[in-house]
Protein backbone atom coordinates (compact mmCIF):
# COMPACT_ATOMS: atom_id res chain seq x y z
CA UNK A 1 0.00 0.00 0.00
CA UNK A 2 2.82 2.39 0.88
CA UNK A 3 4.49 1.69 -2.47
CA UNK A 4 1.31 2.67 -4.36
CA UNK A 5 1.11 5.92 -2.39
CA UNK A 6 4.75 6.71 -3.19
CA UNK A 7 4.20 5.91 -6.88
CA UNK A 8 1.07 8.07 -7.08
CA UNK A 9 2.79 10.96 -5.30
CA UNK A 10 5.81 10.69 -7.63
CA UNK A 11 3.55 10.59 -10.68
CA UNK A 12 1.59 13.63 -9.51
CA UNK A 13 4.80 15.57 -8.88
CA UNK A 14 6.19 14.63 -12.27
CA UNK A 15 2.95 15.64 -14.00
CA UNK A 16 2.87 18.98 -12.21
CA UNK A 17 6.49 19.78 -13.09
CA UNK A 18 5.98 18.72 -16.70
CA UNK A 19 2.87 20.86 -17.15
CA UNK A 20 4.58 23.86 -15.52
CA UNK A 21 7.61 23.46 -17.79
CA UNK A 22 5.47 23.22 -20.92
CA UNK A 23 3.29 26.16 -19.96
CA UNK A 24 6.27 28.45 -19.30
CA UNK A 25 8.12 27.24 -22.40
CA UNK A 26 5.23 27.66 -24.83
CA UNK A 27 3.59 30.72 -23.30
CA UNK A 28 5.64 33.24 -25.28
CA UNK A 29 5.66 35.81 -22.49
CA UNK A 30 3.34 38.62 -21.59
CA UNK A 31 4.01 40.65 -24.72
CA UNK A 32 1.48 38.51 -26.58
CA UNK A 33 -1.30 40.68 -25.13
CA UNK A 34 0.00 43.89 -26.72
CA UNK A 35 -2.29 45.21 -29.44
CA UNK A 36 -5.90 46.02 -30.18
CA UNK A 37 -8.51 43.70 -28.66
CA UNK A 38 -12.25 43.42 -29.06
CA UNK A 39 -14.14 41.58 -26.33
CA UNK A 40 -16.60 38.94 -27.45
CA UNK A 41 -19.58 41.25 -26.95
CA UNK A 42 -18.23 43.65 -29.62
CA UNK A 43 -19.24 46.78 -27.71
CA UNK A 44 -15.70 48.14 -27.25
CA UNK A 45 -12.11 47.90 -28.43
CA UNK A 46 -9.22 48.03 -26.00
CA UNK A 47 -5.62 48.89 -26.83
CA UNK A 48 -2.99 47.17 -24.66
CA UNK A 49 0.44 48.82 -24.46
CA UNK A 50 3.61 48.09 -22.52
CA UNK A 51 5.32 51.08 -20.95
CA UNK A 52 8.45 50.11 -19.07
CA UNK A 53 7.65 46.86 -17.29
CA UNK A 54 3.92 47.50 -16.91
CA UNK A 55 0.95 46.86 -19.19
CA UNK A 56 -1.77 49.45 -19.68
CA UNK A 57 -5.17 49.15 -21.30
CA UNK A 58 -7.11 51.99 -22.88
CA UNK A 59 -10.60 51.94 -24.37
CA UNK A 60 -10.18 53.33 -27.88
CA UNK A 61 -13.64 52.66 -29.33
CA UNK A 62 -17.16 52.21 -28.00
CA UNK A 63 -20.18 51.16 -30.02
CA UNK A 64 -22.38 53.46 -27.90
CA UNK A 65 -20.18 56.48 -27.07
CA UNK A 66 -20.38 58.11 -23.66
CA UNK A 67 -21.31 61.81 -23.43
CA UNK A 68 -18.46 63.60 -21.57
CA UNK A 69 -20.88 66.02 -19.92
CA UNK A 70 -23.54 63.63 -18.57
CA UNK A 71 -21.37 60.46 -18.42
CA UNK A 72 -24.29 58.54 -19.99
CA UNK A 73 -24.45 56.78 -23.32
CA UNK A 74 -25.39 59.05 -26.22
Amino acid sequence: MKRITVLLTSFALLAALTSFTYSTYFSGGGDDIIGLWEPSNGKARVKIEKIGNKYYGKIVWLRAPIDPVTKNQK
